[in-house]
């Protein structure tokens, strides 16, 4: 699967700003929307919820827990797999 793209952001930047913090702060800024999209397409979304049920929408390799089970969306079968959580 191919790496998102991180697009630099638009706009004016702050008066007084010299050509060479324009350059460090969009590179910061592009450095860090890239890392964020990648962190999200390999984790998921952060603090998902427990699907309803196995057919529930999910992004592949998403996982969700609530109080007795981890989730985990298979994206090859487009469903949401299981597994009992317990003490031990």
């Amino acid at each position: 699967m191919p790496l998102p793209v991180a697009q630099p952001p638009t706009g004016t930047p702050p008066l007084g700003e010299s050509s060479n913090h324009k350059i460090v702060n969009m590179f910061s800024s592009v450095w860090l929307q890239w890392l964020v999209a990648l962190w999200t397409s390999v984790r998921g979304p952060a603090n998902t919820t427990a699907p309803v049920n196995s057919a529930s929408v999910g992004i592949a390799g998403q996982i969700a827990q609530d109080a007795n089970f981890l989730y985990v969306y298979n994206g090859t079968t487009k469903t949401w797999k299981r597994i009992a959580l317990s003490s031990f």
